[in-house]
């Protein structure tokens, strides 16, 4: 009878934790050597386009309202690099 090592279940954990949470991403193992586990961000379901886009009507009244809360403007904000195989 075998166990799971205690770093599967804390990234188990987290990836339940992130799911509850709804984060946009999960940590997904992508190498493994004799030393180590390497884990990186993937996206945690479909990658889509906003439904409410920049310069749209809906899109200008989202930014507004992460304005008005957080002192964020559009200019602000920028899109991660991530590379997904």
């Amino acid at each position: 009878m075998g166990c799971a090592s205690s770093n599967q279940r804390i990234i188990d954990q987290a990836n339940k934790n992130n799911l509850e949470n709804f984060y946009a991403y999960k940590l997904v193992k992508v190498k493994e050597t004799s030393q180590a586990e390497i884990y990186q961000e993937m996206p945690n379901g479909e990658i889509a386009p906003s439904f409410a886009p920049l310069g749209s009507v809906l899109g200008n009244d989202v930014m507004l309202g992460i304005n008005k809360q957080c002192g964020f403007e559009a200019k602000d904000l920028k899109r991660g690099k991530s590379s997904f195989t």
